[in-house]
């Protein structure tokens, strides 16, 4: 159940992030997928009991500090009062909830199973979601090159994952 619900989670996080950009901009999208790392941290301390030294809460104030300063213009551009443009924050906030609720139980999954397992599940179950919503008639019309593009993207991302996986064991 728990392999369900984390590919349906990682699933959401990318349907969520489309649809949510879709209706911001891409500078209030960076912004609030920042949340995803943050909530994974404190995951780690709450939820795994991970250490966290003195020195980590000083690097994670200045992380804080950084997207403020970073990001600051843009704070007004949340709370705008066009109902699309807040419905699309609201999309992308649980596309971030959505991906740290992915993170915290591939990390819990990888106790009985390999990074490889996992994401070859996860890969499985958002194929499964997002096959009836796709328009498969706009593959066929790709040439060699995009055809191409569109593979080394999907493997790059399975990569990546893996990766990703292999550093929760690892912490």
């Amino acid at each position: 159940m728990q392999l369900l619900t984390a590919g349906s989670l990682l699933a959401a996080n990318y349907g969520l992030c489309i649809v949510g950009l879709s209706l911001t901009t891409p500078e209030a999208t960076n912004m609030l997928m920042q949340l995803s790392p943050m909530l994974l941290l404190l995951a780690g301390i709450w939820v795994f009991d991970e250490p966290f030294s003195q020195v980590q809460w000083v690097g994670s104030g200045v992380m804080v500090v950084g997207l403020a300063m970073f990001f600051g213009n843009r704070i007004n551009d949340l709370v705008s009062l066009d109902e699309n443009y807040t419905l699309g924050v609201l999309l992308v906030a649980a596309s971030a909830v959505s991906w740290a609720g992915y993170a915290i139980l591939q990390k819990k999954l990888l106790t009985q199973f390999s990074s490889h397992q996992t994401m070859a599940m996860f890969f499985l179950i958002g194929g499964l979601i997002f096959l009836p919503l796709a328009d498969t008639s706009s593959v066929v019309t790709l040439d060699e090159s995009g055809f191409l593009l569109v593979v080394v993207a999907g493997l790059i991302t399975l990569i990546a994952y893996i990766c990703f996986a292999q550093s929760l064991i690892e912490t």
